[in-house]
């Protein structure tokens, strides 16, 4: 039990940290919505080395809850306080589960979630920031050149981790992990509109991990 309450009490104590920035006027709008995205999701990338995917489903559906009641009662402000339409905020905890369900292995979950966590919430940092003046629509929404190049790069990195640190089976695979994934990631990102990225980026790359995977096996 004492691994369940080191797993979700960083995260809830995030939530209460962001809030008080919200309501003291430090930190609002996509910034501090992303503060969350970046910091919760980079955490729980490594929720499978202290808990089962069983338990991290059970979390998640919690975490749903907990998000639906904010979204009602208005509690935390820190994920709910921007001004354009998204269902991102529902969709990460759903897809955290969803993951925990699907990834062949722990290192499957992980990148998969960095990419949820760390590069789309830092492409969303970047483009907010530099992205003004490079700006082009998907589907009604925008985008940004800065946006997209930041995922691109933190893509190529996680994939790059993951060939020299992760399982031996996935270095056979260098190259499209570190050259085709990170491409397709990329565009799948920017063709998800209204927070649907949370679920179809680390849903994508989860799955066609888990086929690299099985063919790596094959191999070996």
């Amino acid at each position: 039990m004492a691994d369940v309450f080191l797993g979700i009490g960083p995260v809830f104590l995030l939530l209460v940290v962001s809030e008080y920035l919200w309501r003291t006027k430090r930190l609002r709008g996509e910034r501090a919505r992303k503060l969350i995205h970046v910091l919760a999701g980079t955490f729980i990338a490594y929720w499978p080395w202290l808990m089962s995917f069983s338990m991290i489903q059970i979390l998640s559906v919690g975490m749903i809850a907990v998000v639906l009641l904010s979204r009602v009662f208005n509690i935390f402000q820190g994920i709910h306080g921007v001004r354009r339409r998204t269902i991102g905020d529902v969709l990460f905890p759903v897809t955290v589960a969803i993951i925990a369900g699907v990834a062949a292995s722990d290192w499957i979950f992980a990148v998969a979630m960095l990419h949820l966590g760390l590069a789309d919430g830092m492409a969303a940092v970047v483009g907010d920031r530099f992205g003004k003046k490079n700006r082009y629509k998907i589907w009604g929404e925008a985008k940004s050149v800065a946006g997209s190049l930041t995922f691109l790069g933190l893509s190529v990195l996680i994939m790059g981790c993951l060939v020299l640190f992760g399982p031996a089976l996935f270095k056979d695979f260098y190259w499209q992990l570190i050259v085709l994934v990170p491409l397709i990631a990329t565009s799948v990102e920017n063709l998800s509109v209204r927070g649907t990225d949370n679920i179809f980026v680390p849903l994508f790359v989860t799955l066609i991990l888990n086929q690299i995977a099985e063919l790596g096996m094959l191999l070996y």
